[in-house]
């Protein structure tokens, strides 16, 4: 393989065999021939002692200091050479060429000089092919001709050969050869070698092409009086021959907005400087906003690309009205929006909520099709002057981008369609809707509505995404459907009756409930609580938040009944909600009691509870933790083992990089023994960060407390966050042996991704 030659070279054969047999191991692309009776692949390490004809790797005896070189006989005539490949990128118009030149042996005394005659080809494959020419300056003739015939030290006998080879032309990727020939003197050759080898490329300077550079000469185009907008791209330098400009085209206008067709090449001919595209506006009837057409030279061979290569001309558009676009349209009957990433032009809707970052719209006139919302939420920003001004009822032509925004950026949560600015699509604006109805009437989830699915979640094929294209969709049966077709409408839960207690999230409170009582909710415990089955997944429970977190929803246990809920729909941490204006008020107390255990333990039995401590983390304060201690000790009459659920770290929803949750656990234990409970040890272990699901940055998970003077704990270390534990009869002796106790199943299981890892232990 030829040396590939990108500037300067330089070979001094060290790695020349030193000792030892006879060898075939050259420096990288270097190589010899040999012809004659005893010609062979292999070269001889020598001093100069020999006289025997042959290729050498010449050198003082044991010396790494070595130098290529031959000796000619009449029966072994060695060449030796190398050849090289241009990728300099350029034309090679000249080498420097040097080495030096040693004579290792003086084969006849009197005789006159031998010397290796140097050459160089560009067509030839090998040492023994192709056109050859010879460089006389580059010769090496002995620098010794007389004393006694024999072994001589190379290094001191010697010469430095130098010249410049000129009026070449090999271009890049071309191929050529070095070779030096043994040259025959009368009697017996010397031994000749060469050492210290470097090769200097001169390149041909690049050509000179010309520079190019894009404007928009007119850049304000309009639909109105079909205004024209106006490319110039410019050329610098020679103008002699015409020159093709390649461009690409951007920008959120298309070919059918404009005429002429844009090609992506442009030619400015022969003896010009420049050429002109002119686009012209096709004034149509479509509501687009205005619009952009972008080109963007591409650099080729044939020029530079200037300081500027990319311009842009505005289309202003001429079309405003309402009706066009409606919600609907935007929504679709998919959870993903048709016109996702589309501008949108005077979308009609009522204002129904403002939220703290935006607000709700809901067209007043509705298709009969209820898999298409009439709803949908306008992103603003919280300081938005557009939203300071909003009030709800005030009827509004909204303008913008069409984007699916993922709460969280978490990849767990679906998306909320919604109208939002993008300076490269269609900004943000928002005008009165003067002839538009001011009244939006909440469409009612349950009993003289829109029946509400009882047992379905998802229909979807196993492992289904609902986002994806063709993903069937079916509001009447599945649950994550039917809630997205009323994503960000107006909705009215009569009669709601809860099916969870008030959960705490720092100032913020949830509560689900049932609509209409309950009456047509399936699988209901005796408590009135909904119980999920392999068939039934409770679909109809409905998620009440806060809008604005500004309001305290009120507490309340299962059973308890509101009054009428009225809120729009929207979805955030893995679950659709109302999100209410105004708290709902309790009708109704629940009137279940706490329940009291009638297990105990004995010398022979243990009592093990689960325990859901919602989120606990140590700002919930300290009302909480007594109120749970109480409920493990009254209630739960203090279990030797106890499970615990959603317990967050030590900063609970401070989303940073803290995992640990030993002051969590060690205050719920403090507050057990200070109401009259035994003082428990816990065994847990802190997850990687932000991947068990709930409430961001909370890091929730599970854990064990235990009673160490009724049970002990069997700590075997190795229990890691991502790590899993397996089972084996280490002793044979029946009893199962974990590899880590406290340890994780299968924790890095795609099936566990955004939930809380599940937990073992051995304990006795």
């Amino acid at each position: 393989m030829p040396i590939q030659l990108n500037g300067p070279y330089s070979q001094n054969f060290d790695t020349l065999a030193s000792s030892g047999t006879p060898s075939n191991v050259l420096p990288p692309d270097w190589v010899f021939s040999e012809t004659g009776t005893n010609a062979n692949s292999t070269y001889t390490v020598g001093t100069g002692s020999s006289n025997t004809g042959d290729t050498y790797s010449f050198g003082e005896a044991g010396s790494t200091d070595r130098a290529l070189g031959t000796l000619r006989s009449g029966n072994l005539v060695p060449t030796i050479g190398a050849s090289f490949t241009n990728t300099t990128g350029s034309t090679i118009t000249a080498f420097n060429v040097s080495y030096k030149g040693e004579q290792w042996r003086l084969g006849t005394s009197g005789r006159g000089a031998d010397r290796l005659d140097f050459q160089y080809s560009t067509d030839a494959t090998s040492l023994s092919t192709g056109t050859w020419l010879s460089v006389d300056s580059l010769d090496f003739s002995s620098p010794v001709t007389t004393g006694t015939v024999g072994a001589l030290n190379g290094n001191s006998n010697s010469t430095v050969v130098t010249a410049t080879i000129t009026e070449l032309n090999i271009p890049n990727g071309a191929t050529f050869w070095f070779r030096w020939l043994d040259f025959d003197p009368t009697g017996a050759d010397d031994g000749l070698a060469i050492d210290d080898f470097s090769l200097s490329p001169t390149v041909a300077p690049p050509p000179t092409v010309p520079t190019v550079t894009i404007a928009a000469t007119d850049a304000n185009a309009t639909e109105a009086g079909t205004d024209p907008g106006t490319f110039r791209i410019t050329r610098s330098g020679d103008t002699t021959n015409a020159l093709n400009v390649n461009y690409a085209v951007a920008g959120t206008a298309t070919g059918t907005d404009y005429t002429q067709t844009l090609t992506g090449t442009a030619t400015i001919l022969a003896g010009a400087s420049s050429v002109d595209i002119t686009i012209t506006p096709v004034d149509d009837a479509l509501v687009e906003g205005n619009e952009t057409v972008t080109l963007t030279l591409v650099d080729t061979a044939d020029y530079d690309l200037g300081a500027t290569s990319t311009a842009t001309v505005t289309i202003a558009d001429n079309d405003v009205g309402p009706g066009n676009i409606r919600i609907r349209d935007i929504q679709g009957t998919a959870h993903i929006s048709p016109l996702n990433g589309q501008g949108v032009q005077n979308v009609a809707g009522i204002v129904t909520a403002i939220a703290s970052n935006g607000f709700y719209i809901q067209d007043p006139s509705p298709d009969n099709n209820d898999a298409t919302s009439e709803g949908i939420f306008v992103f603003t920003g919280s300081s938005s002057p557009i939203l300071s001004a909003r009030t709800v009822g005030e009827a509004v032509l909204v303008t913008g981008t069409v984007s699916e925004f993922r709460p969280g950026n978490n990849s767990n949560n679906l998306t909320i369609t919604q109208i939002g600015s993008s300076s490269s699509v269609q900004t943000l604006s928002v005008t009165a809707w003067t002839t538009a109805p001011t009244t939006i009437t909440p469409t009612i989830l349950g009993n003289g509505g829109r029946a509400i699915p009882t047992q379905v979640i998802t229909n979807d094929a196993a492992n289904g995404n609902v986002e994806n294209a063709g993903t069937l969709f079916d509001p009447a049966q599945d649950g994550i459907d039917f809630y997205e077709s009323l994503e960000g409408m107006l909705v009215q839960v009569n009669n709601p009756v809860t099916t969870s207690p008030t959960n705490v999230f720092g100032t913020s409170q949830e509560i689900w409930v049932l609509a209409d009582n309950g009456v047509n909710a399936t699988s209901r415990t005796a408590r009135g609580g909904s119980l999920i089955t392999s068939s039934d997944f409770n679909p109809e429970r409905i998620q009440i938040d806060d809008l604005n977190n500004a309001l305290v929803l009120p507490t309340v246990d299962v059973g308890a009944r509101l009054n009428t809920i009225t809120g729009v729909v929207n979805y955030d941490f893995n679950n659709y909600e109302v999100l209410v204006s105004s708290a709902p008020a309790v009708v109704q107390p629940s009137t279940l009691q706490r329940e009291v255990t009638n297990l105990t333990g004995s010398n022979t039995q243990l009592t093990v509870a689960t325990f859901n401590v919602e989120n606990l983390d140590p700002g919930d304060g300290a009302a909480k933790f007594t109120a749970l201690a109480n409920a493990i000790v009254s209630n739960l009459r203090s279990p030797d083992i106890i499970n615990l659920e959603e317990i967050q770290d030590n900063n609970g929803p401070t989303n940073d990089s803290v995992v640990d949750a030993s002051v969590t656990f060690q205050t719920l234990i403090n507050a057990i023994a200070a109401a009259g409970g035994p003082t428990y040890q816990y065994r847990q272990i802190n997850p990687v960060d932000d991947t068990n699901g709930g409430e961001p940055g909370g890091n929730i998970r599970v854990g064990f407390l235990f009673n160490p003077q009724k049970v002990t704990f069997v700590d075997r270390p190795g229990g890691t966050s991502t790590s899993s534990t397996t089972v084996t009869d280490a002793g044979s002796d029946g009893i199962p042996d974990l590899s880590a106790s406290p340890g994780l199943i299968d924790p890095t299981n795609a099936a566990f991704n955004a939930s809380r890892k599940p937990l073992l232990a051995s304990l006795f």
